[in-house]
């Protein structure tokens, strides 16, 4: 999920994606924004994305 995030999918591409309801999708969207303090999708994604190659 994660990466899927950090490539710029939306929630429910993510969701399609991985053949998950929304909801659940983003329920976890919402713990990886607290672990990383993030505001946004946007701001987690370039969190996550910094991650990978850094």
């Amino acid at each position: 999920m994660g990466r899927l995030l950090a490539r710029g999918l939306t929630q429910r591409a993510v969701a399609t994606r991985l053949g998950l309801s929304e909801r659940t999708v983003a329920g976890h969207i919402s713990r990886l924004r607290d672990r990383y303090g993030a505001q946004t999708l946007f701001h987690l994604g370039w969190h996550l994305n910094g991650e990978r190659h850094g």
